[in-house]
């Protein structure tokens, strides 16, 4: 339940009002509060702070008299600033915080800035419970599976900055998430089997993408890439795929400028052995034509 409430108060207007502060306090009872018998099925269980949207519609409709159908459409209206959709409301409620909850005018009016400025920001309970719900599984799977956590959070996530931002965090936590490795690396952030380690996959690579990825490690199989030379033979002479991986030191044999230089050069002489064997395949061809006109029929 705390959760919940924490998943709701983490918001702007409700972090702009102390609203966090209060909430601490009450819970640990550092913090002198009452909630009126009205209000507390209500209020009770957030230590009278409001914290969600629906919160303020049964504050709204149980003590200020606004009925049911309209409170959602009240507290709409304030978040978006329309002061004729909630106006009218607003008197009536007044009276209403004065007459069931006994509260003198000043009393009334500061309750209703309150809701004022809630509503403006406010987050429902609906949400926060969902939010909740995966917030306590992934904090478990953090604290008891950090390596598989790190790993499939990383995996899911595009923004570079956040990207970033969870490497240190996880980095922080002693788990390793190492660069593009030739045979460790998948098609995403993954769990390298050899050494519990993470790292980061091919389609992270500007450019490349999950397609091209997926070749990549289609081509690797079972056994390593023993070098550019066999990475082509095996994955093929993609430009926009070799220069990034060439750029990335990912493979050993020589430097980057050597590596480009071989690789046209590996195209070319590629380029020349295709037609060399198309022209083999087609003399062969020929060959068994002229054969067939020799030969008697019934051989």
């Amino acid at each position: 339940r705390d959760i919940v409430a924490y998943s709701a108060i983490y918001r702007p207007g409700p972090l702009n009002m102390g609203m966090d502060q209060n909430y601490i306090e009450r819970k640990h009872g550092r913090e002198k509060y009452t909630v009126h018998p009205l209000l507390e099925p209500y209020l009770g269980y957030t230590y009278g702070v409001m914290c969600f949207q629906e919160q303020v519609m049964q504050v709204l409709h149980h003590a200020g008299g606004v009925p049911l159908k309209d409170t959602y459409a009240v507290v709409k209206a304030i978040a978006k600033k329309k002061i004729k959709g909630f106006a009218k409301y607003k008197e009536l409620s007044l009276k209403g915080f004065q007459k069931n909850l006994g509260l003198s005018e000043a009393e009334a009016v500061n309750l209703w800035g309150q809701i004022e400025s809630f509503a403006e920001y406010g987050f429902n309970r609906s949400h926060s419970c969902a939010y909740s719900y995966v917030s306590a599984r992934l904090l478990y799977q953090k604290a008891n599976y950090p390596l598989e956590f790190w790993a499939g959070t990383l995996a899911v996530e595009d923004d570079t900055d956040v990207l970033n931002l969870y490497r240190r965090q996880a980095y922080r936590a002693g788990i390793a998430v190492n660069r593009i490795d030739l045979n460790r690396s998948g098609v995403t952030f993954g769990i390298c089997d050899e050494n519990d380690e993470i790292y980061m996959g091919f389609g992270n690579i500007k450019g490349i993408g999950a397609n091209a990825a997926q070749r990549i490690v289609d081509a690797r199989g079972n056994e390593d890439f023993k070098g550019i030379e066999d990475f082509m033979n095996r994955f093929g002479t993609d430009a926009t795929v070799l220069r990034a991986l060439i750029g990335l030191r990912l493979f050993k044999e020589a430097d980057p400028l050597t590596l480009a230089k071989y690789v046209e050069y590996y195209k070319d002489t590629a380029t020349k052995h295709k037609q060399r064997h198309q022209r083999f395949a087609k003399s062969m061809e020929n060959y068994d034509a002229k054969l067939e006109t020799l030969v008697p029929e019934r051989f």
